[in-house]
């Protein structure tokens, strides 16, 4: 059967994008490196590239499949309790849209223009340092600089894993979080926001991984609704008695997922001030009033600058090289106004190697190691 080649492919889907439209056909999108909003831009024309899942068509076929599906739940889950104090305070999932729409969350992060970029320089680096050791190359080492190593498509391999690896983090407590508030949720071109508010709080400046305790993650998908899921081992929410359940019917696979509603406009503050920080280069926001309710918040938190640095580096020691890979996501803690820690308790020696001489670095890897384990979830 004739499959239409799409060129213009969306790293942000087109279905996400109209949850923060009223027109359904353009949204607002602040530019941060020039820290101009666009307050009607187009849906189709941004937040894509050309032939960015390869000409073929064959992964982005396969993702239009799935955001058929996905855009389904997510349209029932933002239908469900959309005006303040009115309709349930949950949504009953079955366990197939559960499993869904996790891995809606772990693609999401995955198939961003920003995930190719990190990927490309990983794979670079990765060769370049095999290259350096090789005696066959020595003539060429000053011009290794003049050349990069990329993948043809860059984010099959990180969109393939999350379709398996969401089930790392099936553990955590999924909840929505409502918002009525003057200033709506905005979101970004890297919409899925990872972090680890318990490990911040204790001086750790690593990435996280999606078995990492404390570990939350944030998606806006409307500017009324976020998804949240949290480690409920580590982290309650403030202001809620009940024990957020997934309170399973093992009869009918049904999950029930709570609304919460958030009382205070400093915690609307909070999640957006993490996807301004989580952005590669844009923003996206409902309209004109929503950009002017939280530009003063932009403008504090947005420096102008994209670079988040490379997702490769070396470090030598005597025995040999230490190669890191990492992605980008927000390493500072910031306070959350809604949730509260339950376990406070942390015997974690701060690491981060690009503080680090190579002596330092060589001393304390070892104890690295260990400490990774007493930080994973179970």
């Amino acid at each position: 059967m004739y499959e239409q080649i799409t060129k213009n492919q969306h790293y942000i889907p087109q279905f996400y994008l109209r949850n923060f439209s009223d027109n359904k056909s353009s949204v607002g999108m602040y530019i941060l490196n020039k820290k101009r909003f666009a307050p009607e831009a187009s849906i189709k024309k941004n937040f894509s590239e050309d032939f960015l899942y390869g000409k073929d068509n064959v992964m982005e076929n396969n993702l239009m499949k799935l955001e058929g599906i996905w855009s389904e739940i997510i349209s029932n889950i933002l239908i469900n309790n959309e005006t303040e104090k009115i309709g349930t305070d949950y949504r009953e999932l079955s366990y197939r849209d559960k499993n869904y729409l996790l891995m809606f969350i772990a693609v999401s992060a995955s198939r961003t223009l920003a995930k190719a970029n990190y990927t490309n320089d990983q794979i670079d680096g990765l060769y370049k340092s095999i290259l350096q050791n090789e005696p066959s190359f020595e003539k060429y080492k000053d011009s290794i600089d003049d050349f990069m190593v990329k993948f043809s498509i860059p984010n099959w391999i990180p969109i393939e894993a999350a379709k398996k690896t969401f089930m790392y983090f099936i553990d955590l407590h999924l909840v929505v979080l409502n918002n009525y508030k003057n200033c709506g949720f905005i979101s970004s071109d890297a919409p899925v926001i990872k972090y680890d508010n318990w490990l911040y709080k204790h001086g750790y400046k690593h990435n996280i991984g999606l078995t990492t305790k404390g570990l939350q993650i944030f998606l806006p998908i409307s500017r009324n609704k976020c998804l949240y899921l949290y480690d409920s081992q580590i982290y309650k929410l403030r202001g809620h008695n009940m024990e957020i359940k997934g309170c399973e019917d093992d009869k009918q696979k049904i999950e029930k997922i709570f609304y919460i509603n958030l009382e205070n406009q400093e915690d609307i503050e909070v999640i957006n001030r993490l996807t301004i920080k989580n952005a590669e280069k844009f923003l996206v926001i409902h309209n004109q009033k929503d950009y002017e309710n939280c530009k003063a918040l932009i403008e504090h938190e947005n420096n102008g600058s994209v670079s988040k640095g490379k997702g490769f580096a070396i470090h030598k020691l005597s025995a040999g090289e230490i190669l890191q890979f990492s992605d980008p996501n927000v390493k500072e803690h910031l306070e959350l106004p809604f949730c509260s820690i339950i376990d406070n308790s942390l015997e974690q020696e701060s690491i981060d190697p690009n503080m680090m001489n190579n002596e330092e670095l060589e001393r304390i890897f070892p104890k690295f190691i260990d400490k990774f384990m007493s930080i994973t979830r179970s």
